[in-house]
């Protein structure tokens, strides 16, 4: 009722102005998303291309760095890390 609704409007009243989260549905829940991660990896390859680095050398690198950083590395991470690797090799800046 009427008491939810004031509860929910202060609730949100209250919620902080900066994001915090930002998640992605990428499973095709809500819209298909096959073509948005396949141009997503089409730009990182040629980003990656330009700066001299490869693509085909972001799954090796993934899996170098979890295996030596253990579980809780996160996919995330060793995706970052590892295009921070690939990019310090080929020497860009």
């Amino acid at each position: 009722g009427r008491r939810r609704v004031a509860t929910a409007a202060a609730t949100i009243a209250d919620a902080p102005t900066r994001l915090a989260l930002l998640t992605l549905d990428l499973d095709d829940t809500f819209w298909p998303t096959a073509e948005v991660v396949a141009d997503a990896n089409e730009a990182l390859a040629a980003a990656l291309e330009k700066e001299g680095a490869d693509i085909a050398d972001l799954s090796p690198t993934m899996k170098r760095l979890r295996r030596a950083a253990g579980p809780e590395m996160s996919y995330t991470r060793a995706r970052t890390d590892a295009i921070a690797v690939l990019l310090e090799e080929a020497g860009s800046d």
